[in-house]
């Protein structure tokens, strides 16, 4: 999976406004047929002709369509208030029309999810789609995006048809009057908020944030929908679901269709990350009802309907992209284990963009799902990464431990999307799947470092700053850690070999345990190599950091100790002597 650019989304986010529904899983060679059927035999939509803009004039009526319940458009009204000459951009103008219907009416103006509803002149010709509002308040004057402009840099044409595995397969399938003040802010883009299915707010609101987190996000449930929508509800006016993730995490936003031309689909009027040539999921959606806001825009609340296209544009003037031909996407899969309970949590990420942050709402949705609190505990994790490098596939495989004494999944949910990120900045690499298999268990207290022993004269004696190590040149360095938990003590061995060259040097042994939040620190990797360095490296939480150090630096060993059965703590330095 790969999109255009690789950097964290800027969503602005106002209010939640989606809810993903679950739907049933289909058998992946079924659902490529019925792919193939689709696309083949796509229906013609309303394939509206566009008004030109320079024909547009003042007080000319207009009418459109947008949906305010279910699946079916409803009507509204308006008048052309006059052309804003370059108002979205030099050479795209903005067409300011007051529009009027009932729920305009009951909510106070137009509201986030109209983005994308067309307006048509009189002759049923299309002026263009609903895409900007006033930046202060509700209000039902509406910036009109030009169809023939959305005609122009969207698409034209469908796309060859995309692959997609059966597990892929199967995931996807189952997912007033206007003041002064006000008019002298002008025109701003009618938000379209990333909703997040299943994630409490606490976890969509953390500070600090890490860089893979989008600027905000707003909380959506996850509740069947009345009537599950379909293809056949991509229709002008009807609602259009653009999804980042599928399956156990859905993310995304809710527009609404402008035009549907021979299976293409152009909606929404403004860009929703600005991702160029992208792979965006398709979708219909079940409006609940629009829901009031005195202090902002009024929005929709509504259910996602399960994928039935690819957004595969998304450009300054709108989205758009094919019916019937699902995006291939990244399979992301938490499967945890808690004494007898175990859930495997299962989603797919179309965009690059997207993984990391999926990938640790996997792990905090899974948690919370088995674990059913935030419960202090231990567990350790181990992850498996597939993909391609610079066309070879990879696959990489690490895994940490951890424990805290107040809440294990807020500390847990970091490394693997950490290192998933570092991954989706490197250009030739090519995500394919992520998985974290946890245990987690009740006790989280860990091992403490007592004391550093020395086997010599065939006893273990214990060295520290007072009794340093004495090794021979040539010769083992053969040390164990006698690390203590009131359930019982664990030793784990560490052995050096040191050089003959450092006869007679004097220096120093230090072990320090892992740093937390490994992939976090330095530089990020800029090659595909270099993040197997680091992920060879890194030192776990239940391991240590052990340094031979002689003659200031002038020999150097490093290595690190096996894993501790707990997470580990404390650190022990000590002088070394080598003799001939």
């Amino acid at each position: 999976m790969r999109s255009s650019r690789s950097r964290g989304l800027g969503v602005a986010v106002m209010a939640s406004l989606a809810l993903a529904i679950p739907t049933a899983l289909v058998e992946g060679a079924t659902l490529n047929a019925a792919h193939s059927a689709t696309s083949a035999a796509a229906p013609t939509g309303d394939c509206a002709e566009a008004y030109p803009v320079s024909e547009v004039t003042v007080d000319q009526d207009v009418h459109g369509l947008s949906t305010t319940q279910g699946v079916t458009p409803s009507g509204f009204t308006g008048k052309v208030l006059g052309v804003l000459k370059d108002g979205v951009l030099p050479g795209i103008d903005l067409v300011m029309a007051r529009l009027d219907s009932p729920t305009i009416q009951q909510v106070g103006g137009i509201w986030q999810g109209m983005s994308g509803s067309p307006v048509y002149a009189q002759d049923g010709r299309l002026i263009g789609a609903v895409a900007y509002g006033f930046s202060f308040g509700p209000s039902p004057v509406a910036g009109i995006t030009p169809f023939e402009q959305m005609q122009t840099s969207l698409n034209t044409s469908l796309p060859q048809q995309l692959k997609v595995g059966d597990r892929t397969a199967r995931l996807l399938a189952r997912t007033t009057d206007v003041s002064q003040t006000q008019a002298s802010q002008g025109f701003s883009q009618l938000p379209t908020p990333l909703s997040v299915a299943g994630v409490p707010a606490r976890f969509l609101h953390r500070t600090p944030r890490r860089a893979w987190q989008p600027e905000s996000a707003s909380v959506a449930g996850a509740a069947p929908a009345a009537t599950t929508p379909t293809a056949a509800d991509i229709v002008a006016g009807g609602n259009l679901g653009v999804t980042m993730s599928t399956g156990d995490i859905t993310q995304g936003a809710i527009g609404t269709v402008t035009s549907v031309c021979d299976g293409l689909v152009r909606g929404f009027g403004h860009p929703f990350n600005l991702l160029g040539k992208t792979t965006y999921g398709m979708s219909g959606a079940e409006t609940l009802y629009i829901q009031e806001d005195p202090a902002g825009t009024p929005f929709t609340m509504a259910n996602f309907g399960p994928t039935v296209g690819t957004i595969d544009q998304d450009r300054n003037v709108g989205v758009s992209g094919p019916l019937g031909v699902l995006p291939h996407g990244t399979e992301v899969t938490s499967v945890l284990t808690h004494g007898p309970d175990q859930r495997t949590s299962e989603s797919v990420v179309t965009i690059q963009e997207a993984l990391a942050q999926t990938t640790n709402y996997a792990l905090v949705v899974n948690h919370l799902r088995v674990l059913d609190s935030f419960p202090p505990g231990a567990e350790e994790q181990g992850w498996t990464i597939t993909g391609t490098a610079g066309g070879e596939p990879f696959v990489l495989q690490a895994g940490n431990r951890y424990a805290d004494s107040l809440d294990i999944t807020g500390i847990a949910q970091w490394d693997l999307p950490d290192l998933v990120w570092a991954l989706s900045l490197i250009p030739d690499v090519t995500v394919d799947s992520v998985t974290g298999t946890s245990t987690v268990t009740d006790d989280p207290s860990g091992f403490r470092l007592a004391k550093v022993q020395q086997r010599r004269g065939g006893l273990w004696v214990t060295v520290n700053r007072l009794n340093p190590a004495i090794v021979k040149a040539g010769r083992l360095l053969v040390l164990r850690l006698v690390l203590t938990n009131p359930s019982g003590n664990q030793t784990v061995p560490v052995t050096y070999r040191v050089p003959r060259a450092a006869a007679g040097l004097r220096g120093q042994v230090s072990f320090f345990p892992g740093l937390p939040f490994p992939f976090e620190t330095g530089e990020m990797p800029g090659t595909f190599d270099e993040v197997q360095k680091m992920v060879s490296t890194f030192v776990r939480n239940d391991q240590f950091d052990s340094r031979l150090s002689l003659f200031g630096g002038a020999i150097q060993k490093q290595k690190k100790t096996t894993p501790a059965t707990r997470v580990v703590s404390g650190n022990r330095r000590f002088p070394v002597i080598v003799v001939r």
